[in-house]
């Protein structure tokens, strides 16, 4: 199983890559993705997760930060939370 994560560290950071910043003329998608690539993945809120997997972004880091999520919020649900 690969280490998890410093999750104090952007994907940016994580991948190694930056990306460019978008055209002015661009979509709010393409820019808060891009913005949200600039934060560090603890500090992600599980909306902003969701927003980067759906368009296939860091998903090698972001996805066992997802499943935590998912995992420590079931018990919760199943009480009727």
């Amino acid at each position: 199983m690969p280490e998890p994560a410093d999750r104090s560290r952007s994907l940016e950071q994580l991948e190694g890559q930056r990306w460019p910043d978008p055209p002015e003329d661009t979509t709010s998608m393409v820019k808060n993705v891009h913005e949200l690539r600039r934060r560090p993945i603890g500090e992600l809120q599980p909306h902003e997760l969701a927003r980067l997997i759906g368009q296939d972004v860091g998903l090698p880091w972001l996805l066992p930060v997802a499943v935590e999520i998912l995992r420590d919020g079931a018990p919760r649900q199943a009480a009727g939370g």
